[in-house]
């Protein structure tokens, strides 16, 4: 059964709550209305999609609620996003250019990917909603949700020391993680032992500069957000060294780069970041 064949129809989803949703956004925004930009996760097409803005977080200068409010008052320029994405988040399922780009790969360009039909064992790694929405729609797919300190998974797991047996899963998706994790070699070795020989690992991380940017030092909150543009980041990666790593630890790594999709494709769907498509050493490609 091909990989893309086994991803939930877009239908089942559009007939449900994201139809509703998108009919009552548009209902009230018409403005919204348009076919510039389309979303390759829920379908749906739009005039643009609503700009991403990271936020400093006002937590670093105070844990006092109360006076985290005030400091919003006093002290405006905490409120001011670190940066801005025009143009990114979908207003129906809110994905972003990496969960698009993730989902028209599996979906267009993987048809050399396969696996049983009706025992489909999937990793997710701090799951999207929209994304639970799709796998758990799906009946050949035994979706396994996880999440180390987030309650609305169904699993609690520690990417470094996972409780999941040998060759467990066909798939893992893990999707802006492993830049969080300061043992991160040791979380790779770990998704290498959980899939299985013939298993396929669909790895993302931001990847924005030419050599990877890791300080030790640079472990306060404050810190990081000035090095890596987020308080929880503990590097950026390089593309090269990020795929040096996984081979290190005995993945077979090919990447899916927008710069390889045709233009007008990457546009309309607002594409962003590279996949790293990640095999046991030896596997069948």
């Amino acid at each position: 059964m091909l990989l893309s064949s086994f991803l939930v129809a877009k239908d089942l989803i559009r007939n449900n709550k994201y139809r509703v949703l998108y009919e009552r956004l548009v209902g009230s925004k018409p403005m919204l209305k348009g076919d510039s930009v389309q979303c390759a996760c829920c379908g749906y097409s739009f005039d643009s999609f609503f700009t991403y803005k990271a936020e400093r977080k006002v937590a670093l200068y105070a844990s006092n609620i109360k006076i985290q409010k005030l400091l919003k008052v006093l002290l405006p320029h905490l409120n001011k996003p670190v940066y801005k994405l025009e143009n990114e988040v979908c207003p129906v399922c809110f994905s972003l250019g990496q969960h698009r780009h993730l989902f028209y790969y599996i979906n267009e360009l993987s048809a050399e990917y396969t696996c049983e039909a009706s025992d489909v064992k999937l990793l997710h790694f701090a799951p999207e909603q929209f994304m639970k929405d799709f796998f758990l729609s799906n009946k050949n797919i035994h979706y396994y949700d996880c999440d180390l300190f987030r309650r609305d998974t169904l699993y609690i797991e520690n990417i470094t020391k996972l409780s999941f047996q040998d060759n467990f899963f066909d798939i893992i998706i893990c999707s802006h993680v492993l830049e969080h994790i300061i043992d991160d070699i040791t979380a790779m070795r770990e998704l290498l032992r959980v899939l299985k020989p013939n298993g396929v690992a669909f790895l993302m991380v931001p990847c924005n500069v030419d050599n990877t940017i890791e300080d030790p030092q640079v472990n306060t909150a404050q810190r990081r957000l000035a090095a890596y543009k987020q308080t929880d980041h503990v590097r950026e990666y390089s593309s090269d060294d990020f795929i040096n790593r996984l081979s290190k630890v005995g993945f077979t790594v090919n990447t899916s780069c927008v710069d390889r999709i045709n233009t007008n494709i990457v546009n309309k769907l607002r594409l962003r970041d590279s996949i790293f498509i990640c095999r046991k050493n030896g596997s069948r490609i």
